[in-house]
């Protein structure tokens, strides 16, 4: 048995070596810490969905943001923050939505600075830490917060947190302190991640096919049932988002809020006729799910209503339409730049008025 045990720690310590040296799956958290990597080339390769570019690479700049480098011409800072349908991994640097935005914001304000600092799988919870730990520092002026799909049915910050800082003083505090600076166990939470990504349906599936996906009809109560159940989630969610707009107002940024869009939801998609609503989504159907995703869009636009500050419905805005969407919720380059279209008519980022 002690040989057996003498193997596994050799077999850890040999695995967190190589892990440092490189790791393929880099983690943006560990423990509670939000941990950016600077200056990355992550290249991709897709020959399975038509919609994607076959080769996409994907660059980090020196902060860890996707983007070009801050320099002392630009006078005016502006980030994005979001899960993976604003971070747009399969998108390469050009043709995210963050990127084409910014393009065409630099039309009326050519000393503009835009950051995507969108992060996969990241949730409110995560945006906050973001704000906490290092967009604060960078005194953006302002910071588009797209929101929604990775709050869904959310109420605790990691299923797999590991410590509470309140016991970091005690014999097992400690030693789950320094298991927060593994590598190893970063990336055996990352897949565990990915599990349930994969499981709310959020993971990035290049071979998604609309014409394979089955058909499912809601029963009414079941659907009642199901909405019903948001309640013990949104209050929280308000309070999040509260605490985002908060952060930027103590800090002299204006905070814009942006509502979720998805594909799943009411009506044909018109370019393959397929009716988005009675469409699986997990154990529910995309008409279902909208109605769910909705709620949350609702309590965005109405905290944004309370403070009295921007909020952009682009769930309403944006088509229905799979050639804007490569899945249910990720976008092609032609969704990004459309999006980009939608958002640069909505905004002007040349007014450096205080925030209230």
């Amino acid at each position: 048995m002690s040989a057996v045990l003498i193997g596994l720690v050799f077999s850890f310590f040999i695995l967190e070596l190589g892990l440092r040296i490189y790791n393929p799956l880099p983690a943006t958290i560990k423990g509670d810490k939000v941990v950016l990597r600077a200056n990355y080339k992550i290249e991709f390769k897709n020959n399975v969905n038509s919609k994607l570019p076959a080769r996409i690479q994907v660059n980090g700049n020196s902060l860890g943001f996707r983007g070009p480098e801050l320099t002392s011409l630009h006078s005016i800072k502006v980030l994005t923050v979001g899960g993976s349908t604003t971070r747009c991994m399969y998108s390469p640097d050009k043709m995210t939505w963050s990127f084409l935005l910014g393009e065409k914001l630099k039309s009326t304000t050519p000393n503009l600075w835009l950051n995507n600092a969108g992060f996969t799988g990241h949730s409110t919870f995560g945006h906050i830490k973001l704000m906490e730990e290092y967009l604060i520092r960078f005194k953006p002026d302002v910071i588009l917060f797209l929101i929604g799909i990775n709050d869904v049915e959310r109420d605790v910050e990691d299923t797999f947190i590991l410590q509470d800082s309140s016991s970091l003083n005690s014999p097992m505090g400690k030693i789950k302190s320094i298991l927060y600076k593994s590598e190893v166990v970063a990336l055996g939470l990352n897949i565990l991640r990915f599990i349930q990504a994969k499981q709310m349906n959020l993971n990035h599936d290049f071979a998604f096919d609309l014409r394979a996906i089955g058909e499912l009809r809601m029963e009414k109560e079941d659907e009642k049932r199901k909405l019903e159940y948001q309640e013990k989630y949104l209050p929280e969610f308000r309070m999040r988002l509260q605490k985002l707009i908060d952060l930027c107002k103590a800090n002299n940024i204006r905070p814009i809020l942006i509502t979720q869009p998805a594909l799943f939801g009411p009506g044909l998609d018109p370019s393959t006729d397929i009716d988005l609503q009675e469409l699986k989504y997990n154990d529910i159907n995309g008409g279902l799910m909208w109605k769910v995703l909705q709620l949350y869009n609702a309590s965005t636009l109405q905290v944004a209503k309370e403070n009295q500050i921007t909020a952009i419905d682009l769930a309403s805005e944006l088509p229905k339409d799979s050639k804007y969407y490569w899945d249910f919720i990720h976008y092609t380059p032609e969704g990004n730049q459309k999006i980009a279209e939608i958002l640069a008519s909505k905004f002007k980022v040349g007014l450096k008025t205080p925030v209230e």
